[in-house]
Parts: C-alpha cells; sequence; structure tokens
C-alpha cells in the first residue's frame, strides 16, 4: 500500500480489527485513485470486512479484477448491486423519521440553538458549487458552529460513508452519525465500524436515558460508545464534551489512532534486535519488502531512520555504522549516491520529530544540497514499507493540523 508498506501474510496475520479498519478506510478515502495492490498480479485491491464468525476482514480485488492474478479472482457484488439492495425503494422508516424530529427537538431546548437553522431532511448546497447533500438533521449552536446528524439505523456502504464524511469536513460541518443500540457484534453490524472509523473509534446513541437527560439539561445529550481493551465502554455525554478539530468529525476519546501507534510500536521493536544482530553483517541485509531478495539500499535507510527515531526518544543508538552520534551518521549518509536520492523521506522524519533540536548546520547543508537530487517517492515500495514504520511520523491524517500534541507520542512532536 502506499504509504502503508507491504502487508504479507506474516504482517497481515498480526493485525486486529481495528488495523483492519483503519487500512478500508484509507483505501476508500483515497478513492478514484487506488492506493492498494495485489502483490500477485499488482492490480488494485480493498478491503473486505467480515461477513461471518469464519471470514475475518481481508484484502480482495475490486468486481472484475484479479483476472491475471495467480492466486485467483474474487467474486462478489459489485457497489451498484450492495447499493440497490440496502436501498430497495430508498423509502424512510418511521422509526427513522422520529428519531429525526427528536434530534431537533432536543437540540432546540439548548439556549445558543440559532432559530431558524434547525431542519430535517434538507438539501443543502455546498459551497464553492458542486454536489450538495441532504442531513438527516441540520443546525447551528453559537460557539460550537454548524451540524448535520445522519441517522443510520440500516447497512451503509463504506463508500457512502466516506463520501458523507468528505462533504461535511470540505464544508466546515460536524458530522454526528447516530445507531441503534446493539451487541456490537462485527458481523452482523460490520458496517458501523465504517461509520466509527470516521469518528476516532467513537459511535454516538440517543435512546430513552439520552432522551430523559437532554431534557433535564435543555440540549442534546448522547451516549458515546467505543471499543476499550477490555471491551466496549460507554459514557453519557453532551455536545459540549466532544473534541473539535477543523480536521476530523467530532469525537469523545481516540481510540482508531493508538491502534495504530500500537501495531506500528510492535513492528518497530520487533525489528530492532535483526538490526542489532545484523548492523556488522553486510550480507545479512534486510531484504527488499516485494522481491525478497537482500536490498543493502533499503536496509541502509531504515539504519538511519531507526536511528533518527531512538535519538528523537532519547535512547540514542547508531543501527548504520561507527558515528558517535546522530549529525556524523547523517553526513555520511547524505554523502552517498542511494542516501542522496533519500534525502527527503530523511528530512520529513528530521523536521517532524524531536532529532531536529540535535542536528548540526553541516547536516542541514548537506540535506539542501541532497534535495537537489530526483528523490524516490512513495511509489517506490521500499520508501512505503519504511514509512510504514513510523506512522507518528508520516501520517498527516493522524498528526493532525494542528499537531496533535494530545496523542502523540512526545518522540514525534
Amino acid at each position: 500500500m502506499l504509504g502503508l508498506g507491504v502487508y504479507d501474510e506474516v504482517r497481515q496475520a498480526g493485525l486486529q480489527s481495528q488495523d483492519w479498519q483503519d487500512i478500508r478506510t484509507r483505501i476508500n478515502h483515497a478513492k478514484p485513485e487506488p492506493l492498494a495492490f495485489c502483490l500477485g498480479c499488482n492490480e488494485p485491491a480493498h478491503v473486505k470486512a467480515a461477513t461471518s464468525t469464519e471470514r475475518i476482514p481481508h484484502f480482495a480485488h475490486y468486481k472484475g479484477g484479479g483476472l491475471s492474478c495467480p492466486w485467483g479472482e474474487d467474486g462478489g457484488r459489485n457497489p451498484d448491486d450492495v447499493r440497490a439492495s440496502i436501498y430497495a425503494g430508498n423509502q424512510e422508516s418511521p422509526l427513522h423519521k422520529s428519531m429525526c424530529n427528536q434530534v431537533l427537538e432536543l437540540i432546540s431546548l439548548d439556549p445558543r440553538y440559532e432559530l431558524g437553522s434547525g431542519v430535517v431532511d434538507g438539501y443543502l448546497p455546498p459551497n464553492g458549487g458542486g454536489r450538495g447533500r441532504w442531513p438527516d438533521v441540520r443546525f447551528n449552536l453559537d460557539d460550537l458552529g454548524k451540524f448535520a446528524v445522519e441517522v443510520q439505523l440500516a447497512p451503509s456502504l463504506a463508500t457512502e460513508v466516506v463520501a458523507r464524511s468528505k462533504y461535511y469536513l470540505s464544508q466546515g460541518i460536524h458530522l454526528i452519525w447516530l445507531v441503534p443500540w446493539y451487541t456490537f457484534d462485527r458481523v452482523t453490524r460490520a458496517f458501523t465500524a465504517d461509520i466509527a472509523q470516521e469518528a476516532g473509534g467513537n459511535l454516538f446513541v440517543l435512546d430513552d436515558s439520552a432522551v430523559a437527560a437532554s431534557l433535564e439539561r435543555q440540549t442534546l445529550c448522547l451516549w458515546a460508545v467505543w471499543q476499550a481493551d477490555t471491551g466496549m465502554e460507554r459514557r453519557l455525554i453532551s455536545l459540549d464534551d466532544l473534541e473539535y478539530r477543523s480536521d476530523r468529525h467530532p469525537l469523545f476519546k481516540d481510540v482508531a489512532t493508538p491502534a495504530v501507534f500500537r501495531e506500528a510500536s510492535l513492528r518497530r521493536e520487533s525489528l530492532i534486535g535483526e538490526l542489532i544482530r545484523t548492523k556488522s553483517n553486510w550480507s545479512s541485509a534486510i531484504v527488499h519488502p516485494v522481491t525478497g531478495e537482500r536490498d543493502s539500499d533499503f536496509d541502509r535507510l531504515l539504519r538511519v531512520m531507526f536511528s533518527i527515531w531512538a535519538e528523537a526518544d532519547g535512547r540514542w543508538v547508531n543501527f548504520l555504522n561507527r558515528q558517535e552520534n546522530i549529525s556524523g551518521l547523517l553526513n555520511a549518509y547524505l554523502n552517498s549516491q542511494d542516501g542522496q536520492c533519500r534525502a527527503q523521506i530523511i528530512n520529513d522524519m528530521l523536521t517532524r520529530t524531536r532529532a531536529f533540536g540535535q542536528i548540526r548546520a553541516t547536516v542541514w547543508d548537506k540535506m539542501r544540497d541532497a534535495l537537489r537530487h530526483p528523490q524516490l517517492s512513495v511509489v517506490d515500495p521500499t520508501i512505503s514499507e519504511a514509512m510504514s514504520y513510523f506512522p507518528e511520523v508520516y501520517r498527516a491524517d493522524l498528526r493532525g493540523d494542528p499537531i496533535r500534541t494530545d496523542i502523540l507520542p512526545d518522540w514525534a512532536t
């Protein structure tokens, strides 16, 4: 996957459900540009959600793809078929309509509610042209901004979820999805994982107890629900309890980002021993992520990046050579031919971590010279694989804008 590395069988075996959901959402957000490619035939791929207790999330070709793949093609319906079965008749249920009206009724009790801003099932034209949307409920609150509430009582396509999410973000509108209570079983309610991912792994529920709390507090109250290490947790909250940012939808507790960081941390720790063991044995260089052949350029890149990470984390280790500090290591690396065409990925890691303050001026001079050379991009599988070890550095969606110092580890701030 571009920017996320190679997911071979070993890596896939270690992925948790939240890791799979992150990959699935990233692929859908990148559309129409392909982000993931089959290792067998190099055709675009996506992640299928779990559909039974035996069938876990997995990579698959798109409908009609994989005809020349040595691993075989995939069956399944195309998105139009699925959409037709989900939205047959496009009829609104009485429960859905009642809940939409109730949401508007409760939020209108809030003294910050902007009179006339509340609409149920009204068209919302986009700013700057293009396609608009029909949010189930929309309203404005002084100090908090514009809101859209989508009441989702039935399965929804992941592409539909992502499309709505991207639209509301582009319009500066806070999106809240409401779903019904359920047992959080991944099989019967797999679609809610797509919804939760858009809010950092959070789901929101309006039930009788939340309605009672809303009436008592004179504002809209909801249950925030998320998957913790010990099981599902929930908290009765109001809209004031949510975190608001311009680059993501409101959430109460981000559990999606830490899951990505945990997976990367485990991968880093598993590789450290190998880097130390083979440091002085170049015949045992780290192998190319696709070909499986020893690749000294990829090996050196990883060693430099892990050395920068160690410096940023306050536990300096030179995984590459005998230089006594990070500046000496980088001076030598940026002088080499393979280092010059990889200067951009190194520059990004230095400027986005605490190693930045440990670099001498002579290194930055070398960096400016190296950046004038043609650079390898994320399309190169070795660059993508190397970046995948450090999502805290290279995942702009996780770092946030402004930087999310509350959730990033100290070394990446």
